[in-house]
């Protein structure tokens, strides 16, 4: 198993270009798994769909944060990745409702998983 993770700044795209041309310059297989950080200033779903595109069969994660950061450093207005490739699977799913029912929120997204 591999793990990588990059951060850019630019426009959404640009950024996400950057950061993803990083990561697969890091990895010698296409990552599993790819979660997004992206500064509240970059919108998350452009992000999303620029990472997804560029990752077919990937699981592509994300959320907005606050503050972006990888072991080399830390931005504001930036977009971070963690990428992992491999011999792995990849599942994500929504769980619904999670502080009215956790129990029933977990049993829900667990039955998403293929």
């Amino acid at each position: 198993m591999q793990r990588a993770t990059a951060r850019a700044t630019g426009t959404a795209r640009e950024a996400t270009e950057k950061a993803l041309s990083d990561i697969s310059a890091a990895l010698s297989k296409p990552p599993r798994f790819d979660m997004a950080f992206a500064s509240t200033s970059q919108p998350l779903q452009e992000v999303l769909t620029v990472a997804r595109a560029r990752l077919p069969g990937a699981v592509v994660m994300g959320c907005s944060t606050a503050g972006e950061f990888t072991e080399t450093g830390d931005a504001k207005g930036s977009v971070s990745f963690f990428a992992v490739a491999g011999d792995i699977e990849a599942h994500a799913a929504f769980a619904p409702s999670l502080k009215a029912d956790p129990k029933a929120a977990v049993r829900a997204a667990a039955a998403e998983v293929r």
